[in-house]
């Protein structure tokens, strides 16, 4: 059982599996966001919610200021929750989400587990409440049709 204190003192136990799936979301993850870092660190943050602004993205009618405005909101969420440590981040969100999924995350597909690591790590969870966030990610995802069915429509929205 982990407990609280060890999350908030430490970087989480994964599994040697779990490690490399981390750095390859990282890679991903890091791609992805770099080539649009040096804008969204001067761009606009919206005063909406994120998760609002994520919705939209997702379901495709987001707007050119969404996406600035999200990029700009996920650069800040690395910067102010984890000092800049976006393999830190990863690492946290992938043990959260293996923590709230049980069983059934170790199961899932590796290119999967990477669409909901990327997706959970984009809405930017509060580091101090990440674990409650993740059960939430899992509820959300289950009403949604399910991790599998879920995660082939992150993998088609990204071009995975």
């Amino acid at each position: 059982m982990r407990s609280f204190t060890a999350l908030r003192l430490g970087p989480p136990i994964l599994s040697a599996q779990r490690v490399f799936a981390v750095a390859r979301v990282a890679e991903s993850v890091g791609e992805a966001t770099r080539t649009s870092a040096r804008s969204a660190e001067h761009g606009p943050m919206s005063n909406e919610p994120h998760p609002v602004i994520v919705g939209r993205l997702l379901s495709g009618t987001g707007s050119r200021a969404d996406m600035t405005a999200a990029d700009a909101n996920f650069h800040a969420w690395i910067r102010d929750q984890w000092d800049g440590r976006d393999a830190l981040a990863l690492a946290y969100c992938v043990d959260a989400l293996a923590g709230a999924y049980g069983p059934e995350w170790d199961a899932l597909p590796e290119r999967h587990a990477q669409a909901h690591v990327w997706l959970f790590s984009f809405l930017c969870p509060r580091r101090e409440v990440m674990d409650r966030e993740a059960v939430d990610y899992r509820e959300v995802v289950a009403r949604k049709g399910g991790a599998l069915p879920f995660g082939d429509r992150i993998l088609h929205l990204k071009g995975w």
